[in-house]
């Protein structure tokens, strides 16, 4: 069996309170070993899809005390303003290792429905090119602000880093 390391903060095993600290690697760590089983990767998604979701939260407020970045505007009624938007439309996700039992469990179970709810789980995971493969968690942000989705993307990144899973951000303009 694959075993990844774990990396917990002693004082609030990674709360939201101390992500600034976890991430400067500033904060106490103990290493642990962590048993990859289908309820421990549904837990670990629903950490990532919490702190995305507090990541996403303060880029978003970031934005909006910025105002709009960006005019709407529409060619049929020659070039008038319609909205405005506090930037661009993009999607991001991660790019983690295919080859790991996480990623594997983890797409196994993207692809099934929920048993308690009936729906299709809010994640996805695909295999991409050279062993690498993709994670996104639909349900941080519900926003299509490129920035937001990569801001909760950096929270995912954060959670699987204490997971001892190595991943990074990738974004593009819708």
């Amino acid at each position: 069996m694959i075993q990844t390391k774990q990396e917990v903060c002693n004082e609030c095993e990674f709360g939201p309170k101390c992500l600034p600290d976890f991430m400067n690697n500033k904060c106490q760590k103990l290493a642990a070993k962590t048993k990859w089983t289908e309820q421990k990767v549904l837990d670990v998604i629903d950490e990532v899809r919490k702190v995305g979701s507090i990541f996403a939260a303060r880029r978003l407020a970031e934005l909006k005390t910025a105002g709009p970045k960006w005019a709407v505007c529409d060619e049929n009624r020659n070039g008038k303003v319609v909205d405005t938007m506090l930037d661009v439309c993009g999607f991001a996700n991660l790019k983690i290792s295919a080859r790991g039992k996480f990623f594997q469990l983890a797409k196994r179970l993207s692809s099934e429905v929920d048993a308690a709810t009936g729906h299709q789980r809010r994640f996805y995971c695909e295999v991409a090119y050279r062993g690498g493969g993709w994670l996104s968690v639909y349900d941080s942000t519900n926003r299509q602000e490129m920035s937001v989705n990569v801001a909760a993307c950096k929270g995912h990144q954060q959670v699987l880093i204490k997971y001892g899973i190595e991943s990074s951000v990738e974004s593009r303009i819708d």
